[in-house]
């Protein structure tokens, strides 16, 4: 509601107001950091200054690692039966929320089980614990578990503050 929403504002202002940097837009390695141009729109790589000391949405504490990054592109060849723009799809869906200018764009895994899914998704969820959850799909959108405007819908919305990665393992098909 709008005066939960001011409230939410009020204490995000006191909890920001002694900060002195700010969360970057993007994902830190240990030697360098990308993040998406607001006004060229590219990629860009930031290999040293001071930015690349600032907090980042997710900070690896490994260097950059490129035969690690072509294996990662194997493994999405490998795990979408060498459909080169299914395993383009599935890269994107790992970048896309540290990238792109809005995290609202969404990514769907489906299919009938043994092909990797809860594989992906649980070594997902163990890398980045704090930035990855499990969520009630039916609920979170008022279904049959929610019902429109329950606590039980506000609660699971509650839980996609703070994430890049979100899921529901028992989605139906």
């Amino acid at each position: 509601t709008a005066q939960r929403l001011q409230t939410w504002n009020r204490l995000a202002l006191v909890e920001l107001r002694d900060r002195t940097g700010r969360v970057r837009h993007g994902v830190r390695f240990a030697d360098r950091a990308y993040r998406r141009d607001k006004t060229t729109g590219n990629v860009e790589i930031i290999t040293g200054g001071p930015m690349l000391d600032e907090p980042w949405e997710c900070t690896l504490g490994v260097p950059y690692d490129a035969r690690r990054a072509v294996e990662a592109v194997q493994w999405c060849r490998w795990l979408t039966g060498g459909d080169e723009h299914s395993a383009q799809n599935l890269a994107r869906m790992f970048a896309t929320p540290l990238l792109e200018p809005y995290k609202a764009l969404t990514y769907v895994l489906y299919g009938r089980g043994g092909n990797g899914k809860s594989i992906t998704l649980g070594a997902l969820r163990d890398q980045f614990p704090t930035l990855t959850v499990a969520v009630d799909a039916a609920r979170l959108l008022g279904g049959p578990r929610g019902g429109t405007g329950s606590f039980a819908t506000e609660q699971e919305a509650t839980k996609l503050q703070h994430t890049l990665w979100a899921y529901d393992e028992d989605a139906d098909e």
